[in-house]
């Protein structure tokens, strides 16, 4: 997936006002709806930086669910519990279907997640069939936290948090990024172009 979008295509665009971003886009078509430069960008808007979060996401966010699985189906095969109902063969069957589905929702949940920083906002899609959309003036942007848990430092990624003038206790997070330091400095380098700092 482009991590870049030619700047010369999105800056023709044209968008209906920003109250449609308040809305969620329903129906099989909503992601590819509330991702056309014609539904989500405003007139001579150019898109900066699109992503996703790490595919590393989609392994973390199931890999809670996953572990329990098998914790549960081991833990009932060495106590001889579950092989008294369920023969040892259909049990594995159960478990690599609920495995499938708990990866299969993952995929889809990451799908569903865009990160868009454009030069005068800050975009978040989550959600594949009604997708939701924050999105706020780049000039709101009061802080910008970068964190790293163990495994994002192994895996090289982060989160960054922003926090915005009008709701200062509100944070929106772009969670998993790749290459998160270099995603901070053109997120930086947008909000200083668009305030006018130098800095």
């Amino acid at each position: 997936m482009p991590t870049l979008v030619q700047e010369a295509a999105q800056a023709s665009s044209r968008a209906p006002p920003a109250s449609r971003f308040a809305g969620s886009a329903s129906g099989a078509a909503g992601v590819s709806q509330a991702l056309s430069p014609q539904t989500v960008l405003h007139e001579n808007e150019i898109v900066i930086l699109m992503i996703r979060p790490s595919v590393w996401y989609i392994f973390i966010s199931s890999g809670g669910f996953n572990l329990v699985v098998i914790a549960a189906a081991l833990l009932g095969e060495t106590s001889h519990l579950i092989s008294r109902f369920v023969a040892a063969p259909a049990m594995a069957t159960i478990v690599a279907i609920l495995l499938a589905c708990s990866l299969l929702y993952s995929v889809m949940d990451w799908i569903g997640h865009h990160y868009i920083l454009t030069n005068c906002r800050i975009l978040t899609i989550k959600g594949l069939l009604q997708p939701r959309i924050i999105q706020t003036c780049l000039g709101r942007v009061r802080k910008i936290a970068l964190t790293q848990s163990v495994p994002e430092r192994l895996l090289k990624t982060g989160t960054l948090a922003f926090t915005y003038d009008e709701q200062p206790d509100a944070c929106d997070t772009w969670v998993w990024i790749s290459n998160p330091r270099r995603v901070e400095q053109q997120i930086h380098k947008a909000i200083n172009r668009y305030t006018g700092r130098t800095g």
